[in-house]
């Protein structure tokens, strides 16, 4: 994303071109529409203004702007305010965007996966049969690796933007579960499914997943 492009994207996101998240009291799925990007509808959900802010601070919110197909996890505010209270004021810091955004891209998918799709590959790893593999997969092999994902015994593993950090993915109690595969801090769960954009879906995640 070029600097004319960023600074287009800053100044639309911090003079309402988008509905100020900040002006509503909570999310409200009315002002959202899949044919605005990702970072477009985030910024108008009150819970995500924290990591939108991060986004910008990462120089993510352009990759998130261009194009592509995403699924990107998004924590919610209470959730980064959960973290040790040094740690997010540092992430902001100018010269730490590289670390940021190596956080922010263990959040993110490079597929569209809804909650429904979720939740049919959780499934067919907890039945691990080739008639599910073929009829409920994601991809057009019948195999247990599909596009992007690894199904086994249950757990479903999702490549993420961030090369040497996957999303192991598991329902618990008809709730999706996610953790990277390099940590071992309780999992985070899907809090709010599906805001459906035009280059992927968001979904709102009660935890920020560090590593």
């Amino acid at each position: 994303m070029n600097l004319i492009a960023r600074t287009t994207l800053a100044v639309s996101l911090m003079s309402g071109t988008f509905v100020s998240a900040q002006a509503q009291d909570s999310y409200n799925p009315t002002l959202l529409a899949d044919d605005l990007s990702i970072i477009e509808n985030a910024a108008k959900v009150p819970e995500l203004t924290t990591f939108v802010e991060a986004l910008m601070a990462s120089e993510l919110a352009g990759e998130l702007m261009d194009g592509g197909q995403y699924t990107v996890f998004a924590p919610s505010n209470a959730a980064f305010e959960s973290l040790p209270a040094e740690m997010l004021p540092q992430l902001l810091e100018p010269e730490n965007a590289p670390q940021l955004a190596r956080l922010l891209r263990r959040h993110i998918s490079p597929m569209p996966l809804r909650s429904a799709d979720l939740d049919a590959v959780t499934a067919i790893g907890t039945t691990n049969t080739a008639e599910s593999n073929a009829s409920g997969q994601i991809g057009e092999t019948a195999s247990n690796t599909t596009n992007g994902t690894d199904v086994s015994g249950g757990t479903v593993t999702l490549e993420t933007l961030q090369a040497d950090s996957f999303l192991a993915v598991e329902d618990v109690g008809g709730q999706i579960h996610l953790q990277p595969s390099s940590s071992d801090q309780e999992p985070a769960a899907i809090v709010i499914a599906d805001i459906a954009s035009n280059n992927g879906v968001i979904h709102i995640i009660n935890r920020v997943m560090t590593e």
